[in-house]
């Protein structure tokens, strides 16, 4: 879902004590933050999550599963990229649809038949998804029984191979989609080594390929070996179950494997960061790249889906990024704030001119959005440290009445103001978590975890509690995320339910957002209420949304 073109009208119909009933209409929109994933540009543009799988199909078109974006991309020959299945939402919808709007839940392993056909490992839905050439999907031999589908294959003959990753088992579905197990009895563990394959005990069974007599190899992960089935037989071909580099032959959690045209296997070496090389005649050698999966184009390049990126690498050696530019969780500085990309925004505040302050969390950094909607970082370099120009997960943000910009920076256990000219001091907390009581000035008192943060109309900075508006009653109970107060006196606190307005007195009010919006976190800020501006997760291309309105009139006694 495109969140930058999403407008939706929300009704509220809140009961007050007054005489005549309140009913508000208030419209959303985005203002920061975007889900554009780089779709119709140059790959080496584009930004990718957490890309685990990739195949080429016959046209030599590279599919990329990106797990944690919940998204199949295609990166055509001439190097453009386009999303074919999913539509970056976690969920299990759209059988018997398109597949770009269909929903994915943690892609891994995908391959391609001669009918350009596209099988996915749709692990999170523990199920496997075919992507006919027409660009409609459906779940393949119509079940959900698969535990954990990592990776997947596909014979000569139209034999789909999967990889059950949490189900200790290699499955094989037939054309008629009948099932059966191949590999591993259901147990974790190393048994059966040069007996029936599927007496065998193995653990979270990962990449898998076949050669061309129809043997099948497999990276059996946690063993830290890769076995093969040969007539039934299970046996291993790379590993020696003991974690390490020492040997040439020692593994430590491979995770991918491919063959070529020649009989070389080459196996991803996650835990070494190495490709590993075993050639027919049974020596290894290592290529200097790493990844989660791996394969080959007809020209013998390899690729590797390698979480932010994937690389090719040549014959000769050499490692180069094809696809990703690292920008998925922080991008757009400089440019128009819904263009960015953020993570996990929790806290917002609203200054006199229009600007926009975010605590961008995920990202260790404080952002500004001025009046002319540009985005740019205030404080932070996007590491985690207490260093010069650092933030550790800065979790408030609040504006006094002067322009002053205080900031909770939560996990360095102190609350700092931040000058126009970027200069930093420290106004709450030691740096040590705690509490060594009150009445000592700020800089010498302990704090732990400080979070969302408010100025109080006698201008007062206080930090919300657990004690604060803590029970709304019914399922929605919690500790809020997020409070501000308006002209008014109504306070508006969001929580897992929802956002709630409630009066003065901390008489609840009514909801003006029902359920979780996709969200985690809301943080607040306002423009004298007449707009109310809050933070939203959405899967991880976190958004701000502007909810436009007016306040809500306070309650009066019967």
């Amino acid at each position: 879902m495109q969140i930058s073109s999403l407008v939706l009208a929300l009704v509220c119909s809140i009961q007050v004590l007054a005489s005549t009933p309140a009913r508000v209409t208030y419209t959303i929109q985005t203002v920061a933050g975007s889900n554009v994933v780089g779709d119709g540009g140059p790959a080496s543009a584009a930004a990718l999550s957490d890309a685990e799988g990739v195949a080429f199909d016959s046209a030599g078109n590279l599919f990329v599963a990106d797990a944690n974006d919940h998204r199949v991309r295609k990166i055509a020959p001439d190097g453009t990229i386009s999303t074919v299945a999913g539509d970056g939402t976690p969920g299990f919808r759209g059988d018997g649809g398109p597949a770009s709007v269909a929903r994915l839940n943690t892609p891994y392993g995908i391959a391609v038949d001669g009918a350009a056909n596209l099988y996915i490992a749709d692990l999170g839905n523990n199920r496997v998804r075919k992507v006919t050439s027409g660009g409609i999907i459906s779940t393949v031999a119509g079940t959900d029984k698969f535990l954990a589908p990592r990776n997947v294959a596909l014979d000569a003959a139209g034999n789909l191979y999967v990889s059950e990753f949490s189900g200790q088992r290699i499955r094989k579905v037939a054309p008629d989609g009948s099932i059966t197990t191949l590999a591993g009895d259901g147990h974790v563990g190393f048994r059966g080594e040069g007996g029936p394959a599927f007496q065998a005990e193995l653990s979270f069974p990962a990449g898998i390929t076949l050669d061309a007599v129809g043997n099948l190899y497999f990276a059996d992960s946690s063993n830290h070996r890769v076995l093969r089935i040969s007539a039934g037989v299970i046996t291993t071909v790379l590993g020696t179950g003991i974690p390490g580099a020492d040997l040439p032959t020692q593994l430590d959690t491979p995770t991918g494997v491919a063959l070529d045209s020649a009989g070389n296997l080459y196996v991803v070496d996650s835990g070494n960061q190495r490709v590993q090389v075993l050639n027919p005649a049974g020596s290894v050698g290592t290529l200097q790249a790493n990844g989660r999966d791996i394969t080959l184009d007809p020209t013998g390049n390899l690729y590797l889906a390698a979480g932010a990126h994937i690389l090719e690498v040549t014959p000769s050696g050499s490692v180069s990024p094809l696809a990703g530019n690292g920008s998925y969780l922080f991008r757009g500085d400089g440019g128009l704030a819904t263009s960015a990309r953020l993570n996990a925004p929790v806290a917002i505040a609203v200054s006199a001119d229009g600007a926009l302050y975010i605590s961008d969390q995920g990202n260790h950094r404080v952002r500004k959005v001025d009046a002319e909607g540009t985005i740019s970082t205030l404080m932070g370099d996007g590491t985690a440290g207490n260093a010069s120009g650092q933030l550790n997960s800065p979790a408030g943000v609040a504006l006094d009445a002067s322009g002053t910009l205080y900031l909770s920076d939560r996990n360095n256990d102190r609350v700092l103001t931040l000058a126009a000219d970027g200069a930093a001091t420290v106004v709450v907390g030691t740096g040590v978590p705690g509490f060594n009581g009150d009445g000592l000035p700020g800089m010498s008192t302990q704090t732990q975890s400080p979070g969302p943060l408010f100025i109080a109309p006698n201008g007062t900075l206080a930090k919300q509690t657990d004690r604060v508006f803590a029970d709304l009653g019914g399922p929605e109970s919690g500790v809020p995320d997020g409070m501000k107060v308006d002209t008014l006196g109504n306070v508006y606190c969001g929580g897992a339910g929802g956002i709630y307005i409630l009066d003065p007195k901390g008489k609840k009010l009514g909801r003006i957002v029902h359920g979780q919006p996709a969200t985690t976190n809301l943080g607040f800020g306002g423009d004298d209420w007449k707009t109310l501006f809050f933070t939203s997760r959405v899967h991880l291309g976190s958004v701000n949304l502007k909810i436009a309105g007016t306040p809500v009139p306070v309650a009066k006694k019967a």
